[in-house]
Formats: structure tokens, sequence, C-alpha cells
């Protein structure tokens, strides 16, 4: 009687203190905040990583990428930071680091392009509101003449305004898919193979901090398509999507 009383507390204080042990994205942003004042750079980027899993949000994936440049893992930094941008496109610093870590290891600096700097004024979240705002503007625009039969100007006006604005932003949604089918090489045995399997034969080296569009997924691998025209699968444990 006095086993199974004994057994029955140490269950209930373990279910009471699972509670007190789990940590906030914000708790956890801290840890990572004091581990890397510290030098501790492995723990800093587990506790800022552990924290944008979490809803930690862009800082999170902003600070983990610091982590990992110091410890000399460029893929993984160039990858936090893409999470970074992409959750907060209208930060200076990600994009910034980006082209510094891609300096540090010889990736040519691309040109960023007028599509970038529009599409990138607003997040794919942002883009996905507008593309509802500019649809429900012309819709009402074109109906509400129907109903009340009257034909306005105005109406028409605001049509033209909604559609314009939901064509622009459907191409905004567009521009942030390419990114989420994107992956980055993080570590520099990565190499594209001809079939997503262990012991299928390489055709193409894929070096660290490099990128590739995701063009089919299967189990542990991604087939990618890199920007020299270069195809073939890669696995998980090398490569990683900026949006998983």
């Amino acid at each position: 009687m006095q086993r199974t009383f004994a057994k029955l507390s140490a269950i209930l204080i373990s279910a009471l203190a699972l509670p007190a042990q789990a940590q906030t994205p914000q708790e956890l942003f801290e840890l990572g905040m004091r581990s890397y004042k510290n030098a501790d750079y492995e723990a800093a980027a587990k506790y800022f990583e552990d924290s944008a899993q979490n809803g930690g949000g862009a800082a999170a994936h902003f600070n983990a990428g610091n982590a990992h440049a110091k410890m000399k893992k460029p893929g993984l930094a160039i990858l936090s930071y893409e999470r970074a941008r992409y959750l907060n496109p209208r930060s200076p610093e990600a994009p910034a680091n980006i082209s510094a870590v891609s300096k540090s290891i010889g990736i040519p600096e691309g040109k960023s392009g007028l599509a970038d700097s529009f599409f990138g004024e607003l997040s794919n979240s942002e883009w996905i509101i507008a593309a509802s705002c500019g649809f429900w503007i012309f819709t009402l625009s074109a109906l509400l003449p129907v109903f009340l039969r009257k034909r306005n100007c105005a109406f028409k006006i605001a049509a033209v305004l909604g559609g314009g604005i939901f064509c622009v932003a459907v191409a905004g949604t567009i521009y942030w898919s390419q990114m989420r089918n994107t992956a980055i090489s993080i570590s520099q045995d990565a190499v594209l193979k001809l079939s997503p399997a262990k012991n299928a034969p390489a055709i193409a080296a894929f070096p660290e901090g490099r990128r590739a569009i995701i063009k089919e997924r299967k189990g542990g691998y991604l087939r990618l398509y890199t920007p020299d025209k270069k195809s073939g699968w890669a696995s998980l444990e090398n490569v990683k999507p900026v949006r998983p």
C-alpha cells in the first residue's frame, strides 16, 4: 500500500512539475541572449531556435543566425537570416547579414531587383490581406450598382482600384511563395544525387550557403533546381527549406 501511494505521489509531483518546466518563447529568447553574451554560441543558437519554433518571431531567427555566424556555420546562419527576412522583410539587418556571410564564403552577391525592392516591402501575410481587401473592393464596387440600380463613376473607379490592388497583391504572394520554396545548403558535404536514396550517385556539388528552388519533396529528400541550372536530390540532413 505504501509503495502504491509513493508511486502515485511521484507521478502527481512529476505532472505538477511539467508546467513549471515549460518555457515561453520570451524566456527562451532571454536564455539565448544570456548564453550569447557569455560566448556560449551553441547554447544560444539552440535557445533562439526553440524560441522561434514556439512563436518567437523574426528576432529569434535573426539572433540564431548571429550565433551560427559566430560558430562559423555560414549555411545555418544564412538560413536563419532568410527565415527572419521572411517574417520581417522591412528590417535591413537580415539582408545586410546575408550579404556579409555570403561574401565570407565566396558566394557572389545577387543584385536586388525592382521586384525585390517592391514586393519585399510587405510580408507574405500582408500581401494576402491586401489581396483579400482588393478582391472585396472590386466585387462590391461591381455588384452594388446592380443592386442599387445606379451607375456611378465612383463605383467604377473603386472597381478599377480594387482590381489593381488584387492583381499586385497576388503577384506579391507569388514572390514570397518562391521564398517558401527555397532551400539552403547547411553542410560542406551537401551534394545533389541522381535519386532520393542514400546510396544514389552524386551528380553535382551543392556547397554550403548556396540556395536552390525546391521542385519536389520525397521522404527525407528534396529535389532541387539551382541557379546554375543543376537539378538533383539532396538529403534534409544537408539542406533545409526556408519555410519547413
